[in-house]
């Protein structure tokens, strides 16, 4: 699974950009959408799934990415306010002779077997772990120490007119000219800004999501990505639990980084 500095996990942005653009389709409207640590009880180098991201260096681990969305649900905060239960994944296939089965159940969901959750929307899983030794990948990168590609596809399930398919290069759209790499050109429709656009579509459509809200039309131009993803309440409040009871190491980043607006 391939990230990098722009689409942290370009699977789920990707099917992410699916069901953002199934509520729109719902809706009647035609926008195209567009470093956590272990429990220092249960550290050990056996146990940790990490992964380095392209283009930054660091460390972050993949294993508490999959713990956290075990718990509140891969649907993030925008559609978390929109929907009547969390979207969980069932099942984790592992495709590798060193993957360990007991090991990934524990970075997954036993390591929070005897601790309490309050939140009772949300409800810890026990998805079920496969794991294929045999399977080899012909084109894997050897030696182990090598960085990923700085390139990367994703699709989403959407019809062939909306571009289900993206190639980018260091987390832009491959092809855009230099001087437009820092403008919304050169956005990949999984990114934050282009999945930021569908959920202002989405309230500027539906007045009952803005009345459930409690959003005002004319409050829609100021609206920052920030202020949308606090909207949704309650995924905050269970997502602050597990960072300050399970994910204390988890990296915090600027809070400015998410006060970006829609250009015009």
């Amino acid at each position: 699974m391939h990230t990098d500095g722009n689409t942290r996990n370009p699977m789920l942005q990707a099917f992410l950009r699916y069901l953002h653009q199934e509520l729109n389709k719902d809706t009647g409207s035609h926008l195209e959408c567009g470093d956590a640590g272990i429990d220092k009880q249960l550290e050990t180098d056996d146990d940790v799934v990490n992964a380095t991201q392209a283009s930054r260096g660091e460390r972050s681990s993949c294993s508490d990415k999959l713990a956290r969305w075990n718990v509140l649900g891969v649907q993030g905060a925008f559609i978390d306010s929109l929907i009547h239960e969390p979207i969980y994944l069932t099942s984790f296939n592992f495709c590798s002779s060193e993957a360990n089965v007991a090991n990934i159940e524990r970075a997954i969901f036993k390591r929070w077997q005897h601790k309490e959750f309050r939140m009772h929307f949300y409800k810890p899983q026990r998805p079920l772990i496969r794991v294929s030794p045999k399977f080899k990948f012909d084109y894997a990168q050897q030696p182990r120490t090598q960085q990923p590609s700085p390139n990367g596809l994703s699709w989403s399930h959407l019809p062939d007119r909306l571009r289900p398919y993206e190639i980018s290069v260091n987390g832009k759209r491959q092809g855009v000219t230099k001087k437009k790499l820092d403008t919304p050109v050169a956005a990949l429709a999984i990114s934050k800004y282009k999945l930021f656009l569908c959920f202002l579509e989405l309230l500027r459509s539906q007045k009952e999501i803005r009345k459930t809200l409690d959003i005002l039309t004319e409050d829609l131009p100021n609206l920052s990505y920030g202020t949308c993803k606090q909207l949704a309440t309650r995924y905050q409040e269970a997502w602050q639990q597990l960072k300050s009871e399970y994910f204390e190491q988890w990296t915090r980043k600027p809070d400015k980084l998410l006060e970006f607006k829609r250009i015009a």
